[in-house]
């Protein structure tokens, strides 16, 4: 194998790495900026108003969704990047 190739791979890993870093800690670090609680009616116990039933909000359900596939192609990226950097180092070892 030439040393282009290793070089190409580790390059890839890297690039991977920094942009799988990114995705995980922008989404780590972003917050949800929108009313999380959605208002529901008091519960009643015998003619007694207890309280509200405490529901999370359907736009905070979604914006959960949409952090979490974020994070976990984040994860993926990273996992990918570091796959293809041990690949790269272990390319000249197997190449006779």
């Amino acid at each position: 194998m030439t040393l282009s190739a290793v070089i190409i791979l580790n390059t890839a890993g890297l690039i991977c790495d920094i942009f799988g870093a990114w995705f995980v800690a922008w989404e780590v670090v972003n917050t949800y900026r929108g009313q999380r609680y959605k208002a529901s009616p008091t519960v009643n116990l015998g003619g007694f108003g207890v309280g509200q039933k405490v529901a999370d909000h359907t736009d905070y359900q979604g914006w959960e969704k949409s952090k979490l596939r974020k994070m976990k192609f984040g994860l993926f990226l990273l996992t990918t990047g570091f796959l293809l950097q041990i690949a790269g180092n272990w390319m000249p070892v197997f190449s006779v």
